[in-house]
């Protein structure tokens, strides 16, 4: 016979609850220890990405700033460039003038034996000797033979001067390469009126702040070319009142025309002047300088003020 099942007790059915308590509290801790983990990571999780947050915001409105200023910032650095560029130009160009300067002084100093050369020694030395022995006597000569005289050395001078003035004034060939520069120009027409026109050359102020020590030479040169430019584009357009003003900008020449009672062709015949007379220049093309005028931004020559940056914002 199967044996008998044991009988339930009461204390072992309550023994068997608590069990069950203990092992559901056990549990219940366990998943409750879990979750406050979880709660705990996700706090912190939380945290992070409002860290994240705040720092995205700040990170946007600085890009923010950035962008509504990127037009200022781009004109100062163009500003900057651009007259960085021309001041580099400057110096090249000074380098070739020395060099050109130098070529004057050997050709002038080469210039008796290029006259003897051509077969004129004998009239430079009777134009010597007339200077020297028969000018300090003339008044003591009679008018008869007087007259021939004067007349004969008079010829004899022309002829010299003609051929001295030949080979000094022609321009200077220089066997260098070449040296490219640009001459920037820009137009300031607030509200759409042409109110001045600025050209800023490759050349130093003290062409115009030393005018009167420095001497003659290419960069002088180059700028009475572009002021040559300024007056036959005014008379291309029958415009009697230009005027231009030459002074020291950034440590360059700076050309400046007021265009006030300007016709409206003025600027369009500079454009195509300045251009010619800068690249035809016999004494720019003989020292081997390229120029190439340059149409720029107004903002890039004239950078706006802060102040006035603002006052447009408002």
């Amino acid at each position: 016979m199967a044996a008998a099942a044991p009988t339930p007790t009461v204390s072992g059915a309550l023994a068997e609850v608590d069990r069950w308590k203990n092992d559901e509290e056990a549990r219940h801790k366990a998943e409750l220890t879990e979750v406050e983990q979880e709660i705990s990571n996700l706090d912190a999780a939380i945290a992070n990405l409002h860290q994240q947050l705040e720092a995205l915001q700040t990170f946007r409105t600085d890009l923010l700033v950035k962008a509504a200023g990127l037009g200022s910032r781009e004109i100062q650095r163009a500003h900057t460039a651009l007259f960085g560029a021309l001041q580099q130009q400057a110096g090249l160009l000074a380098q070739r003038e020395r060099a050109v300067v130098d070529a004057v002084a050997a050709r002038r100093s080469s210039l008796p034996k290029q006259l003897a050369d051509e077969g004129l020694a004998s009239k430079v030395e009777d134009y010597q000797k007339f200077r020297n022995e028969i000018e300090p006597s003339l008044q003591n000569i009679p008018e008869s033979y007087r007259a021939p005289l004067i007349g004969a050395h008079t010829d004899l001078t022309n002829t010299l001067r003609a051929k001295v003035e030949s080979i000094l004034l022609a321009p200077v060939e220089m066997p260098e390469d070449d040296v490219s520069v640009q001459v920037a120009w820009t137009v300031d027409a607030p509200g759409g009126t042409p109110e001045v026109l600025a050209v800023v050359l490759p050349v130093t102020d003290e062409v115009q702040t030393q005018w009167d020590t420095r001497g003659d030479g290419l960069q002088t040169w180059m700028a009475a070319r572009v002021v040559q430019a300024v007056y036959e584009a005014a008379a291309d357009a029958d415009w009697t009142g230009a005027q231009a003003n030459a002074g020291g900008f950034m440590d360059l020449l700076a050309v400046e025309v007021m265009l006030e009672s300007a016709p409206a062709d003025f600027v369009p015949a500079f454009e195509q002047r300045l251009s010619e007379v800068l690249q035809t220049a016999p004494e720019l093309v003989g020292a081997r300088v390229s120029v190439v005028p340059t149409r720029v931004n107004v903002d890039y020559v004239f950078p706006p003020e802060a102040d006035e940056e603002e006052s447009e914002d408002a």
